[in-house]
């Protein structure tokens, strides 16, 4: 019995060094994150002052609003869906230079020489975005993703689903009832067709493809 008592009681210290030490780390990365931003505003405010930030008085307003951007608020999240918070944040406009300090910050995307190029091609594949004319890598947020322009035949929905997930990618439930623009029931039936919808280990979901 007293042997019983001891290792209970050890299994308790145990789980509770285990809980402080996770409050500990949550604490430090809560820290970090905050440096960052605070970070990110002085070399976006330094910058401004040194008058190398873009000169035309739009462009110069998106850019600020830009680095206010919490990097808190974007930790955590896709590539695809933090670009377009920063885009909700930004007057619905994008710009791949401040995208790219604030994805990476936010731990989403690593620093590499080909950064610019993948935000590019994840914006330029992305259905709610279009690119902005005259204005080298930026592109705007629209008001309706241009897949929801599509005619629907009636008991096409599977149909629709499908070449939604092809084009964007595969999506959690969740991403699918905020973005594809169908009811849930009628996402919930569309899902639980085994032969064209499969979920993958990420609980993402994603199209049935010939060879799968």
């Amino acid at each position: 019995m007293d042997s019983g008592r001891t290792f209970q009681g050890e299994a308790l210290a145990l789980l509770g060094r285990l809980k402080a030490k996770k409050e500990g780390i949550e604490d430090e990365c809560k820290r970090r994150l905050e440096e960052v931003d605070a970070e990110i505003r002085a070399v976006s405010t330094t910058l401004r002052l040194l008058g190398e930030s873009i000169s035309v008085n739009h462009a110069t307003s998106l850019d600020r609003k830009a680095a206010e951007i919490p990097v808190s608020e974007l930790a955590g999240k896709s590539a695809r869906v933090a670009l377009i918070e920063i885009a909700k944040q930004n007057g619905g406009q994008v710009r791949i230079v401040e995208a790219k300090a604030l994805l990476i910050a936010a731990g989403i995307l690593r620093p590499s020489k080909n950064i610019w190029g993948a935000i590019y091609t994840t914006l330029k594949r992305s259905a709610e975005f279009e690119k902005v004319a005259g204005e080298a890598g930026t592109f705007k947020l629209l008001q309706e993703p241009r897949w929801a322009s599509m005619p629907l035949p009636r008991g096409a929905k599977k149909d629709f689903l499908a070449h939604y997930i092809l084009e964007c990618g595969p999506q959690t439930r969740k991403d699918l009832l905020e973005n594809a623009g169908l009811k849930p029931g009628t996402v919930a039936t569309c899902l639980n067709d085994k032969t064209r919808f499969r979920q993958l280990g990420d609980g993402r979901w994603d199209v049935i493809k010939t060879g799968d």
